[in-house]
């Protein structure tokens, strides 16, 4: 699972990052992943503050939906 994901993590950060000094560094394995969360924690520190907006918008404003609902 673990390669799966790092494999997954490569291909998607060659994608993001396409200069060639994050190469170098993407196509180490270690690296990948390194880079990989603190991008992945740079997306939920920025979104903490508009999620925590919607959640309370939500829970008080609309009523209960079924989990089906998008």
């Amino acid at each position: 699972m673990e390669n799966l994901l790092s494999a997954t993590s490569i291909l998607m950060l060659r994608n993001m990052w396409p200069s060639k000094k994050m190469e170098k560094r993407i196509d180490n394995e270690d690296g990948a992943l390194s880079v990989f969360r603190a991008a992945l924690a740079g997306a939920v520190t920025r979104n903490r503050t508009r999620f925590a907006r919607e959640v309370d918008e939500y829970s008080t404003t609309a009523p209960p939906r079924p989990f089906y609902y998008k």
